[in-house]
């Protein structure tokens, strides 16, 4: 939360009175039944659900419907179930006051999230009701939290660090520069399968070649209570453990510690040697700043420091650094700019492979080139097919974007129109929202978008029905 100043972490409190900063990203199917966050987590031991550690991995791929136990769902109700889950949690489940609504959110992607994976987070937390401010990476919301802790770090000299974000479910790493107020992100770079649930997978292989069984011999529930059984004993791990006890089917097996880290070195050198080359030339660092909440493994730390020498440091807040980070981010009080890469892209969400994938449609490159003043008038064009009976546009801002096209860096809404495609639903004045969309038996209709950004900064797009003449007008506020 931001409150005048200070950036207090949200505390939940689960079936069993214990108390976390962390919210738990997991759901659970029965019979087609799908919950979330704390409910979802307090069924783990349950053998009659469905229990799915780390959902957002689910989103690292284009997919029409996810699979989650027996029930199949869309991304966007998937998240806009677990944002529901969070709201109510917020409000009966935490340390947040009552009185206070629940409106505006900033939310983090991370930094290597492709464009459905930013669609689908920026959509879900908007259809359970929430108004979206702006979407950072989450290096860069981490690394706003390491300047206002470790500003002491910086002098004239070391200017740029970097941030090392190893998560549950994926990794991230980019390369900052600080200077007073201004923040700027320089490069970056993810592994969006790469977690502490891969510190859990080795342990439990372990666990599993000690007692002479393989994975194919468990039921679901089995080696989902062998996983929780992992991550506790992972998080239990000091610098001093030299052996860790983890209980298969209520036996307890010790697994060597030095053999349980020689198993994880592996995927955590790809990592460290990604971490490497974001930095490149980058001279010497103010620091690496770790965050996150498998970034707790001692052997994160080691490894790191071998590499990077002494100027590593973990965060205070693993599991809430990019949250802090993007309260102070926004806090007016503060004055804190965050620059996520060069140039500025505008552009809209479309859909691909009949809804099975998203793409980011970048209309116009480079903004700062075209801004007002600029004494220039550009036009773009795009022509297609309609495919559904609703033509449901989102338009977006972002830093820049990948060499997949995907959106890179500060993402934000610039805008939102429908369009009736469908020549029986023209005669409407309001209500499209309202309306199912769905796709047109045989080929639709010849559509014409045409963009225009005037030298005084003012962008227009004209959407044209190209057999019927029919069109609307619209205006985007793209600054």
């Amino acid at each position: 939360m931001c409150d005048r100043g200070n950036y207090p972490v949200v505390a939940f409190v689960d079936d069993n009175g214990v108390t976390s900063e962390a919210y738990p990203s997991v759901c659970a199917e029965k019979a087609g039944k799908i919950v979330f966050g704390l409910e979802a987590a307090s069924l783990v031991a349950n053998e009659e659900w469905n229990y799915v550690r780390s959902f957002k991995r689910l989103l690292c791929k284009p997919s029409g419907l996810l699979k989650i136990g027996s029930t199949e769902i869309s991304p966007l109700d998937l998240v806009r179930g677990f944002t529901k889950a969070l709201i109510h949690d917020l409000k009966e489940r935490s340390n947040y006051p009552k009185d206070e609504p629940i409106e505006e959110v900033i939310l983090a992607t991370p930094a290597d999230a492709k464009s459905w994976q930013r669609f689908w987070t920026l959509e879900g937390f908007r259809a359970a009701g929430l108004d979206v401010i702006s979407v950072l990476s989450e290096p860069a919301a981490a690394g706003v939290e390491y300047a206002d802790r470790h500003g002491k770090t910086f002098n004239s000299v070391r200017q740029k660090f970097l941030v090392f974000d190893l998560g549950g479910g994926t990794f991230d790493v980019s390369l900052m520069a600080f200077n007073h107020r201004y923040h700027e992100l320089l490069n970056h770079a993810g592994i969006n399968d790469f977690g502490g649930d891969n510190f859990d997978q080795e342990l439990a292989q372990l666990v599993m070649t000690e007692a002479g069984i393989d994975k194919s011999s468990l039921t679901q529930f089995e080696y989902v209570s062998l996983m929780q059984s992992c991550k506790f004993a992972k998080e239990s791990i000091s610098p001093n453990t030299r052996k860790v006890a983890v209980e298969l089917n209520g036996e307890l097996y010790p697994v060597s510690v030095a053999d349980f880290y020689e198993a994880c070195a592996p995927r955590l050198s790809e990592a460290i040697n990604l971490a490497v080359q974001v930095a490149g030339d980058a001279g010497e660092l103010a620091g690496i700043y770790v965050v996150g909440g498998a970034s707790s493994l001692p052997l994160v730390g080691r490894m790191l420091r071998e590499r990077f020498s002494k100027r590593v440091r973990r965060t205070s807040y693993p599991a809430a650094s990019i949250a802090i980070g993007l309260a102070i981010a926004f806090d007016p009080t503060q004055s804190v700019e965050v620059s996520e890469l060069e140039a500025s892209h505008f552009g809209v969400f479309r859909e691909l492979k009949s809804g099975d994938d998203i793409s980011f449609d970048s209309i116009f490159e480079e903004l700062r080139s075209v801004q007002p003043g600029s004494g220039m008038t550009v036009s773009k064009t795009r022509e297609y097919r309609a495919a559904h009976n609703i033509g449901h546009y989102r338009f977006a801002k972002c830093a820049t974007v990948g060499q997949d096209g995907s959106p890179k860096g500060e993402l934000s809404l610039a805008g939102e129109f429908y369009f009736p495609f469908d020549a029986s639903l023209r005669n409407k004045k309001n209500g499209l929202s309202e309306l199912e969309v769905t796709r047109i038996n045989g080929e639709g209709p010849m559509i014409r978008e045409e963009y225009t950004l005037d030298i005084n900064g003012q962008l227009t797009l004209e959407i044209l029905a190209v057999e019927s003449g029919f069109r609307q007008k619209h205006h985007i506020n793209f600054c």
